[in-house]
């Protein structure tokens, strides 16, 4: 990525603590989602009840086109295989003509998209709602989805597969979807970029199921793993589109998942109390120390390289760092960067636009 200096005016560093997981909406929210069969999956059609539960009223609309990619969908605006509500339609209806206080826009790898075609795409989708000043305090969201169960691989071995060239094919994989989030965040600067990471709360479930097994359903039926939570092959069963549902709810909101009911057509079958406890569990540590999420709990941090004075800073996707805590330099990345805490050591400080 190219050399640039950060201003004072772009990026202020502050040390103090502080709290943003409060709403951002006047109690009540206008969302679209742009997405395939994953996107569907979350139950954009059944928030009300889940919204109405927390305080808020809610109008929203959907473009769902099955198994198809953003780059697809710009190809074939028209293609759905879930009607879309009215007056809304179709995605070039309804980000050219409504306002919006939050659009999500999930990437899927159909044919030969790639990172670079998808953010063309959304590209288009974004200059088209914000076209003449229009949305421009709406929230863009990536939603990240999951990996596709593999018959030879374990799910964090899928989900942990390297993704650094944006011309190379899609892979349904972290570090895929950090590099698209770092491409959009970067294009537009002045925009609010978000992230519902729900990938990343399937991974720290994940973890816990294998580490201790627990019954999934009222019934008794144990879940080792992620896969387990699977449909078919690409889908969540209930027990998944539970916590696809929650973490989208949770992360729009800025709310803790035990604090909302959602409807029960959602998982459409009885869930054990013991692992709805730890998925929310789980939820809320992901969103809330997440600061792509823009619900974080804990306020970034600085960190310090020992012995040689250098700042260091993750700020939307990117690496920065300074010698002065003034003057701040992207660093050249093929790939979005996260700092590794077992590197460094940090002062507790604060990121403020």
């Amino acid at each position: 990525m190219p050399r640039n200096k950060l201003s004072r005016t772009f990026i202020y560093i502050c040390f103090l603590a502080i709290c943003c997981a409060h709403s951002l909406y006047a109690n009540g929210m206008r969302l679209y989602c742009v997405g395939n069969s994953l996107t569907w999956d979350m139950c954009p059609s059944m928030l009300d009840e889940a919204f109405e539960s927390a305080g808020w009223s809610l109008e929203a609309g959907w473009h769902i086109a099955c198994s198809r990619s953003l780059t697809y969908m710009l190809e074939d605006p028209e293609y759905t295989c879930v009607t879309p509500p009215e007056p809304y339609g179709a995605w070039p209806n309804a980000l050219a003509n409504y306002d919006w206080d939050a659009i999500t826009f999930q990437s899927y790898p159909y044919g030969e998209a790639t990172a670079q075609t998808e953010m063309e795409a959304v590209s288009v989708m974004i200059d088209m709602a914000t076209a003449d000043d229009r949305n421009q305090d709406c929230v863009f969201y990536l939603y990240v989805p999951w990996p596709s169960v593999s018959s030879v691989a374990s799910w964090q071995s899928e989900w942990a597969r390297p993704y650094t060239d944006p011309t190379a094919q899609i892979i349904k994989s972290e570090a895929y979807y950090e590099y698209l989030f770092a491409m959009m965040c970067e294009a537009y600067p002045e925009l609010d970029i978000r992230m519902i990471p729900v990938g990343q709360v399937l991974a720290q479930l994940d973890q816990k199921l294998n580490e201790i097994p627990i019954p999934v359903l009222e019934d008794g039926e144990m879940a080792t793993s992620v896969y387990d939570l699977y449909r078919d092959i690409y889908h969540m069963a209930g027990q998944g589109r539970y916590i696809a549902h929650r973490t989208v709810v949770s992360t729009l909101l800025g709310v803790e998942p035990s604090s909302f009911t959602i409807d029960s057509e959602v998982a459409r079958v009885p869930l054990d109390q013991a692992y709805q406890a730890l998925a929310q569990e789980v939820m809320w540590s992901v969103i809330s120390n997440n600061q792509d999420t823009g619900v974080t709990e804990s306020e970034p941090s600085i960190f310090f390289r020992q012995n040689t004075g250098t700042r260091e800073i993750v700020y939307r996707g990117k690496l920065y760092q300074s010698t002065d805590l003034q003057n701040w330099s992207a660093v050249d990345s093929a790939s979005p960067y996260r700092l590794e805490p077992t590197q460094t050591y940090f002062y507790r400080a604060a990121v403020v636009r």
